[in-house]
């Protein structure tokens, strides 16, 4: 008789991987552009966190790390840094050579999260403050946007790939 709650023996695992177009397992969540701007405007950013969430998510199935994903994508400020140079590495490893700077987009992303919200917070006119803090929070997606192309890049997949999320 077998442990009705002992973990599944490898029949699970590779099933819940993502394939990437040639049929290697993808290291890098896999979704379009274009998909990831509109899903981050419809949930006013949310989608932001669930998009560090699912990276996380599939760095540790791939490489087995040791990591809360939930905890990653919700303190993005402090994984962007990391997550952003696992996909950096993971495009050249795969014969990808990207043309971006993986350290100065976390930057440009955690900059524009930390002042959207200080201007929100210490904004004396209230529609000012707020206009800007929108501004500056929208703007968070395109750093997000070029991590996205380097890790469909990395997938196999075009940097701008038009698919639905994979």
């Amino acid at each position: 008789m077998s442990n009705p709650y002992a973990p599944p023996i490898n029949s699970g695992d590779d099933a819940e991987r993502p394939l990437a177009s040639d049929g290697r397992t993808a290291q890098l969540f896999q979704v379009s552009p274009s998909t990831l701007v509109i899903l981050y405007f419809v949930t006013l950013g949310l989608y932001g966190l669930y998009w560090f969430y699912k990276h996380w998510a599939v760095q540790k199935r791939a490489r087995g790390l040791r990591v809360s994903p939930l905890a990653r994508g919700f303190f993005t400020i402090f994984f962007a840094h990391r997550l952003f140079k696992l996909i950096d590495q993971t495009a050249r490893a795969t014969g990808a050579s990207p043309r971006w700077n993986s350290q100065s987009q976390a930057s440009l992303y955690v900059v524009l999260v930390i002042v959207a919200r200080l201007i929100l917070q210490l904004g004396s006119d209230g529609t000012a403050a707020l206009v800007t803090s929108v501004a500056l929070s929208a703007a968070t997606v395109l750093p997000l946007v070029e991590a996205q192309r380097v890790a469909n890049l990395a997938n196999g997949r075009s940097l701008d790939a038009d698919t639905w999320i994979d």
